[in-house]
């Protein structure tokens, strides 16, 4: 299945996680970030799995423009 998505056209994707969450959780992301094509990983330091508005504004933000 990882083979096919690579092979599709899929927009930018932006995969977080915060930087206190569990160690699993933190490798699934980084393992979906390299499955999707032109996918990004960002880790939000200091953030949790419930990641605070005022920290994901500024980042999704950026991302978009």
């Amino acid at each position: 299945m990882a083979e096919d998505l690579k092979e599709r056209e899929i927009v930018v994707s932006r995969v977080m996680n915060g930087g206190e969450s569990p160690a699993w959780m933190s490798q699934a992301m980084r393992a979906l970030a390299e499955v999707l094509p032109r996918a990004q990983h960002q880790t939000l330091e200091g953030q949790t799995h419930i990641l605070k508005p005022e920290v994901l504004a500024p980042t999704l933000m950026k991302f978009f423009t």
